[in-house]
């Protein structure tokens, strides 16, 4: 692959004034995305970022234009460790816990009426706004005390309902959730979906996902031919659990991440332990697309960036962030087979925020600042623009 260095600047917070006191590693962050009726919809300068370590759960402001953050609210006590995190709603949190468990937490905003009309000062356009908000964030009896015998690895959010949560966890079990009025429900429960440990969920539509763990495998899941009849969690119908495909040589090593493409169902990306990035086309599982030796150690995270599918976005524990551009000419490619193909040139920009190399376990994109958040073993988050 031909590769073109490009530069990405970068903004690390400085401890005491932008870290996070999370008394832990930082193990997953995810950015709030709000609809066009909440009133911070489209602000650059008011994004709302949810971080979960070892056990707190924290909230903080991210400015896009000033390129910096501060806390919101005060961090919430988490039972376990939070080994992942992802926003179901704008307003609802749901955590993947050492525990076995998948636990809820509401966000609570409030706008500070009187702050906001004190201000009385209509010329200055650059004041973030920031204080006109209060936010707290408070646990709900809408999680599960226990999801998966073992820790509870991965979760996963069904993009269009918002109401679909998936989860694996280290006893290998695939199991999708609806989330009402009384809390989570198992609608589909897959034990042993994945051979041994699984470390990694993700749908590619809103009735099929991928699965990846220690087995080296990647397995796809239409979830249509796999309901849970009885509706009773560990008591599905067992005779229906067959993956509609599995890729057998998508690695040499364990899978640790997975990533559906934002507009294209059968593409996926997997990163795996020995630091291989895979980028796959569901409908060919004979060989990937492209595969790209991404990291000197596992990869953590990887994500295609959501407003340009063709950029490629992965974190490693060798403490680099690489960013692959798959058609930095804006070429009229097939985004099946010439976008990914392995003789398309890849140009990478690599990140390396830490002299030290400590592992970046987490990543995530805004759309609306065009900025990767990082959670890392420092306690801090690292912001790059």
């Amino acid at each position: 692959i031909q590769t073109t260095a490009m530069l990405l600047r970068s903004s690390l917070f400085s401890e005491g004034s932008a870290s996070l006191d999370t008394g832990g590693k930082i193990s997953s962050v995810c950015w709030q995305q709000v609809d066009s009726s909440h009133p911070r919809f489209g602000s650059q300068s008011q994004r709302l970022l949810v971080a979960g370590s070892d056990k707190e759960v924290s909230v903080m402001w991210y400015d896009g234009q000033e390129h910096t953050a501060t806390p919101a609210g005060v961090p919430v006590k988490h039972e376990g460790d939070v080994v992942d995190v992802c926003m179901v709603r704008e307003d609802l949190i749901a955590t993947a816990s050492s525990t076995g468990a998948i636990n809820m937490f509401s966000v609570h905003e409030q706008q500070d009426e009187e702050m906001k009309h004190d201000d009385g000062d209509d010329d200055d356009d650059d004041d973030d706004g920031q204080d006109e908000w209060q936010v707290s964030v408070s646990p709900t009896k809408l999680g599960l005390a226990k999801a998966h015998r073992g820790p509870t690895t991965a979760l996963d959010v069904q993009r269009l309902s918002k109401s679909m949560v998936a989860s694996t966890g280290e006893d290998g079990a695939l199991r999708v959730w609806n989330l009402g009025n009384g809390g989570l429900r198992c609608t589909v429960d897959i034990p042993g979906a994945c051979t041994s440990a699984a470390y990694a969920v993700r749908f590619t539509s809103t009735s099929t996902l991928v699965l990846g763990g220690m087995s080296c495998k990647v397995s796809y899941w239409d979830i249509r031919g796999n309901k849970n009849v009885s509706g009773g969690h560990g008591r599905s119908d067992r005779r229906r659990q067959r993956p509609a495909n599995v890729y057998a040589d998508a690695h040499s090593a364990e899978v640790t991440c997975l990533a559906a493409h934002p507009r294209r169902e059968h593409v996926f990306a997997a990163g795996s332990a020995n630091g291989i990035l895979n980028v796959w086309d569901l409908r060919n599982e004979s060989s990937p697309l492209c595969s790209l030796k991404t990291h000197e150690a596992s990869v953590s995270r990887v994500m295609f960036v959501s407003d340009a599918p063709s950029q490629i976005v992965s974190s490693g524990e060798d403490g680099t962030v690489m960013l692959y551009d798959f058609n930095q000419d804006q070429r009229e490619l097939d985004i099946d087979h010439d976008m990914y193909s392995s003789s398309n040139a890849a140009n990478i920009v690599a990140v390396q925020p830490y002299a030290c190399n400590l592992p970046i376990n987490a990543i995530d994109y805004d759309p609306v600042t065009k900025t990767i958040a990082c959670g890392t073993d420092s306690e801090l988050v690292q912001f790059l623009f």
